[in-house]
C-alpha cells in the first residue's frame, strides 16, 4: 500500500515511530512524507531500512493517490482537526498512533 506518513513536531524519539511504522496493519510497499520534521525523518529512515520506495512531496496535503494514512502523534497533543477531516473526505484508510 502507498502510505502517507505525518507526525507531530513533538514526537522525538525514532524507537515511536518505527514502532508505529512496523505496529500498522498496512501492508507499507510505498511512503510518502512532506513537510520535514522528526517524524518524517524517521519514516524516511524505517522505509530505507525497509527497502520501501520512499517520495517527499513538496506540500503537506495528503495526496489523493495514496492508499492510507499514518498519523503519528505526541499523546497530549491534540490531533489537528482540519488534517483528519481532509484524510475523511478522501475516504482512504487511516491509522493515529498516539506515542
Amino acid at each position: 500500500m502507498k502510505i502517507f506518513v505525518i507526525g507531530s513536531n513533538q514526537v522525538n524519539d525514532r524507537k515511536d515511530v518505527f514502532r508505529s511504522l512496523d505496529d500498522s496493519r498496512f501492508h507499507i510497499t510505498d511512503v510518502f512524507t512532506a513537510v520535514p520534521n522528526k517524524v518524517t525523518y524517521y519514516a524516511e529512515q524505517w522505509a530505507m531500512f525497509e527497502m520501501l520506495n520512499l517520495k517527499r512531496l513538496p506540500h503537506n496535503k495528503v495526496p489523493k493517490f495514496v492508499d492510507g494514512v499514518i498519523m503519528i502523534w505526541e499523546s497530549q497533543e491534540n490531533l489537528p482537526e482540519e488534517l483528519i477531516n481532509q484524510v475523511n473526505g478522501l475516504k482512504i484508510p487511516f491509522e493515529i498512533h498516539l506515542v
